[in-house]
Order: C-alpha cells, then structure tokens, then sequence
C-alpha cells in the first residue's frame, strides 16, 4: 500500500486500515490492552486464538505440524490473513494482547511511515520480543523480505528498519503505557499503579473495615501496611525535645517506610491512602479523566500526584459548585482537571514514582533525628523550591473523612471537618457514612441530588 501520510498514523487505527488484536483465555491480558487502547483512542478488532485442545487435535491429525503452541499461533494468524483478504483490508496491524507500547506510538509510527526508508512495504515489523535480532533471526527476515518484496532494494531497506530499533521490545521500552507509570489501566485493581498501600494501625479495626468495603465496591486490590508503633513514636519524641509529637512522627516513619519498601523491591509506582479517606462513587471515570490528562501533557515525567488534598492552592483551577447541581446529567459530566500543584498539603491520597520515592527516602531519612515538621510539610516546602514534578486534581476524587465519623489517629483535620467535598460518597452509597446531617452538610445536600435524579428519570 502506498505509505500513509504523516497525520493519518495518529488516528485511532495508527494509520493502517484495520488494527486485529489477538487475545487468549486471559482475560486480565486482554482488559490491560483494552485500558491501554482506551488511553491512546485506538480502535480494534479482538481475535480469539486457536485453542489449545483444536491446535492438540490439529496436531493429531499430521505429526509433521510444529509444537502445540505454534500450531495455535499459526491457525490464528493464517484466520486473520483470511480475514483480510476476504474484506479487501489494504493494510492491517496485528498485535498480541499482552503486549505494552511507549506512550507516543503514535508520534513513532507516524515518523516511520513517513520515512522516505520505507516507503512501501509488504510486512513492516513495529515490536519484538529481543532488542536486537539473533543472526538466524536476520538471516530468515532477510530470506522472509526476499520471497515476499521481490526486490534486493526492499529488503535493505527493511533490513536498516529492522535493525535500526525504531521500535523497543517489552524488555527494553523506554516510556511504557501501562507501567512503570501508572499511565494506563486506570480502571484496573490498582488504578493502573503497580500497588496500592493503605496505612493502618492494626488496633483501628473500624478504619480497615471502611477500606475493605471501598475496595469490594470499586473491585480495588489493596494491600493494608501497618503504621509505625505509637508507642514506640511516643516514647522517640519524648527522649528528644526537637522532634514533633508521636502521632506526627508516625505518621512521618509510616510514609518513610512505604519509600524503603519502593526502594527495596523496584515497585515503580504506588498509590499510597490513609485509611480514613472516602470516594467518589466514579472514581475510576475520573482518574481516567486524569491519567489521559497526565499522557498529554507530561508522559512519563512526573513525581507525585495528589488524588486529594486538603488546601487550596494557588495554582488550582475553580471546582464546579457542588450545591449548584440542577440535573443528574451535570454530575456525570463533571470534569477533573489537573494541575501543577505549589504547595500540596495531607497525604490522605497520592501516588508516587519510584525515582520520587527515592528522593523522598533520602529527605526524610537526613531529617530522622530533627523532625521539626509534619511529613507533609516538609514534603510542600519541597515542592515549593521547585525539586519534584507533583501534579494535583481539582476537584479531588479521595478525601479524608472528618473527625465525628470516623476518629482518626493522624488527621489534623478539626472536629467534623474534611478535607474537601464528594460529589457522590462511596461510604454515604454503603452506609458505612454518618446519617446525621450536620456531618453530611459539608460534602452534599443529599435533598438536591435526590430531587435531581428524580427529575430526569
């Protein structure tokens, strides 16, 4: 086919006509592409592989066939050419399910395909499994580019392209989608971060149960990490009159723990909540709002984000007004934005990179024996002088819970105060939330939100 132009592989087709995207029986492998497809606006077409037990019975049949496994690849992929050739497809691009890709593709694609090297093509190779191909494997693409281009010019020029690594395998990907980033798989058990940690004190029992419904309700995987010792904070602030109070130090040592961790075991990116914190009922709606956001404008280059905070910032655009809802349709269109945050205060929910975590563990770690500050202080200066890149949301999708509901060890938020308003509360939904309306008053007039479903249905 004649190449595309430049503009036409940053379509939902990556410039080709069709996209096929082969799946197995896995179907975390296929929701995975599905979040990244989502990320990127590819359209495709999902093909089931050859099962096992029909390429055993295939192999049965003729025992010069290859290995079970190969025989599955093979039938898949020679009912894909069929398909092609059946609807007249010109060009199509066939990936595996499994796969990860960098995150501008399609910027990738675009300039390859507008390379003068490769100007027509009969198989153009965009992944692999090796970051640079084996000599059998030169010597049977080369055999491969002769049989089907015919022309020795066209398996040069195939050949430059194949060892030129304009494309990285899975093994060697610079800028990956789904991780180590958090940029994809926004709507999977981990909000397509590698971990989410939730910090809690084994004696709040209370606090976990209100977690383990939030994680039921929203299909979340969370992994509970037990808080620093109180008493054992306590008794360090005491036999030194600069540090702060034992409840801020543990909180402190808690956080600082979760950065070791990080540092100990590579984990590219956490999530890192509190347990006293509430969401929003589409939470996964919204960070998709935010992570698509984050691609656009940042890629992989940023440190922490904060899905909540508890200040206004200087640099956070206007919410919508929450007791303005008229419609329920106002509530499901209503926009999470994202910004450079200057001084991000509470650390109820944040997400953070394994470089940042890095970072952090070194501050926090020279400022051991002088904790002058809360942890989220000290961190806020830090941004302040302009050493991390942090993003914030506006409005937050995960706040703290105030006081009255549900006591908590670490909060400095007042009695029956919150961090900041839901729009649609998932503890309110499960009736894990106060019913008293004085408690309820800061986040939502349940009244307006009722009359206005009512109203549109």
């Amino acid at each position: 086919p004649e190449p595309a132009p430049y503009s036409d592989a940053l379509n939902a087709t990556l410039g080709f006509q069709h996209v096929y995207v082969v799946t197995a029986d896995k179907t975390d492998k296929k929701s995975n592409f599905e979040a990244i497809a989502a990320l990127l606006d590819i359209d495709a077409q999902y093909i089931q592989s050859t099962s096992l037990d029909k390429a055993v019975a295939m192999r049965e049949q003729n025992r010069y066939l290859a290995d079970v496994t190969g025989i599955s690849e093979l039938d898949t992929h020679a009912r894909i050419y069929a398909d092609i050739v059946d609807r007249n497809i010109q060009s199509a691009l066939i990936v595996r399910s499994d796969i990860d890709v960098e995150l501008d593709i399609k910027m990738r694609l675009a300039s390859a395909l507008d390379n003068s090297t490769v100007r027509l093509y009969d198989s153009l190779i965009v992944g692999r499994t090796h970051s640079e191909p084996s000599e059998q494997e030169a010597s049977e693409m080369e055999e491969f580019l002769r049989l089907t281009n015919g022309t020795d010019e066209s398996s040069m020029q195939m050949q430059r392209y194949w060892t030129k690594k304009q494309f990285t395998s899975r093994r060697s990907i610079a800028h990956r989608t789904s991780f180590p980033r958090g940029i994809s798989a926004y709507a999977n058990s981990t909000l397509g971060f590698q971990k989410i940690f939730v910090l809690n004190t084994a004696a709040r029992k209370d606090r976990r149960r209100n977690m383990e419904a939030l994680g039921r309700f929203h299909k979340l995987r969370m992994e509970f990490a037990e808080t620093f010792n109180g008493d054992t904070a306590n008794a360090l602030a005491a036999s030194n009159r600069y540090l702060i109070n034992g409840t801020h130090l543990a909180c402190y040592l808690s956080h600082l723990q979760i950065y070791r961790r990080m540092v100990a075991e590579g984990i590219e990116t956490a999530l890192v909540l509190e347990d006293d914190v509430d969401m929003e009922m589409d939470i996964k709606e919204r960070h998709g709002q935010i992570m698509k956001q984050i691609y656009r404008t940042y890629g992989s280059d940023w440190d922490m984000l904060y899905l909540g905070h508890c200040t206004t910032d200087a640099n956070e655009p206007p919410a919508d007004d929450l007791d303005s809802l008229a419609t329920h349709s106002a509530y499901s269109e209503r926009r999470v934005q994202l910004y450079e945050t200057k001084y991000p205060m509470c650390l109820h929910a944040y997400a953070v990179t394994l470089d940042c975590a890095q970072r952090l563990a070194v501050l926090l770690e020279e400022r051991l024996k002088t904790v002058g500050k809360e942890i989220d202080l000290i961190l806020a200066v830090g941004v302040e002088y302009g050493v991390p890149t942090v993003l914030g949301t506006s409005p937050p999708y995960i706040v703290q819970v105030g006081r009255t509901e549900l006591p908590s060890d670490l909060t400095q938020l007042k009695e029956g105060d919150t961090a900041q308003r839901l729009l649609r509360s998932t503890l309110y939904h499960l009736g894990l939330r106060n019913t008293d309306p004085q408690t309820l008053a800061p986040y939502m007039d349940w009244s307006k939100v009722s009359s206005a479903i009512a109203a549109t249905e």
